[in-house]
């Protein structure tokens, strides 16, 4: 098959179809666990171009080691194109290496799930920085000396979905946000008083993060706030890692359409691939068991 007829295949696919039903888009956002650490290595990838050609997606992931991103342009699902490795002893990443030698996190499992046991069309569009915590650096406010230094990722989620949402409208879907999912605390359990501020500052961050899209022009009234549960840290205090816990959950269940997805099953030490991360075979579960738990709560708020 030459170049020109599989480039005009994967065109058609990916191009939406007149008057079709809205898009399903749901937002990933996060630290270094949404950023994902599967590895193709692990033999737990398996390639699945029927569905994921039928999938868009948008990332911006891991800045701080050099632009990981789709480029600005919305392509289909798929393993980023760089991937962590071990250099002389240090951790670096590798660039331009292909597809299928890159890494994931839910979004693969999540997407593909949705997308065979549903009959609407879905799109992901993932923004994750690793090692950041929500106290500091996805605060939506200046800091108190009336600086962003707390806020940059904040400021790279606003811009990053600003930009995604217009590019899917000029390809001509109609967007309707089924989701936000949010993987992230691993950070905030370092700190004592980062912990004990968990709950005010992930209010702050929901609530921003409504105001910006429903400024934009899209509604959140049903949009579901799904908060995957972080890592069981071996880094951070017990006490600190409870509490971040706690909050969450506490969110989960003040707010409107607040899903909390428990990963519990997943703490024994064979699902991580060091202290901290899941491994590739546990993101696989984890999307899988997530996006399942959300057609699941949105078949209840149906009936």
């Amino acid at each position: 098959m030459s170049t020109l007829v599989s480039a005009l295949i994967l065109l058609i696919l990916h191009t939406p179809l007149l008057y079709s039903k809205p898009l399903k888009v749901h937002i990933l956002s996060g630290q270094s666990n949404m950023s994902g650490y599967g590895d193709y290595k692990s033999g737990a990838y398996q390639p699945n171009p029927k569905v994921d050609q039928q999938i868009p997606y948008f990332y911006h992931v891991d800045t701080k080691f050099g632009s990981r991103g789709s480029g600005g342009k919305s392509e289909t699902i798929q393993t980023l194109d760089t991937y962590r490795i071990r250099e002389n002893g240090r951790n670096t990443y590798s660039a331009n290496t292909p597809h299928s030698n890159g890494r994931w996190g839910v979004e693969l499992a999540f997407a593909r799930t949705l997308s065979t046991e549903s009959k609407d069309k879905h799109g992901i569009i993932k923004i994750a920085e690793g090692g950041t915590g929500l106290a500091n650096r996805w605060d939506s406010q200046p800091a108190p000396d009336g600086s962003d230094r707390f806020s940059a990722c904040w400021k790279m989620w606003v811009e990053q979905t600003t930009k995604a949402l217009s590019l899917l409208k000029k390809e001509g879907y109609e967007v309707d946000i089924a989701s936000i999912v949010w993987t992230q605390g691993e950070n905030d359990t370092n700190n004592k008083t980062a912990a004990f501020a968990y709950e005010k500052n992930f209010l702050r961050l929901i609530n921003a993060m409504y105001n910006h899209l429903n400024s934009l022009g899209y509604p959140t009234n049903e949009t579901v706030f799904i908060n995957n549960s972080f890592s069981h840290s071996k880094l951070a205090r017990m006490i600190d890692q409870q509490e971040v816990r706690r909050a969450q959950k506490a969110v989960m269940n003040a707010i409107p359409n607040g899903f909390y997805h428990d990963n519990s099953e997943l703490n024994e030490p064979k699902h991580y691939r060091d202290k901290v991360h899941y491994n590739g075979a546990s993101l696989i579960t984890m999307g899988e068991n997530m996006a399942l738990g959300y057609l699941e709560y949105k078949q209840k708020q149906a009936e």
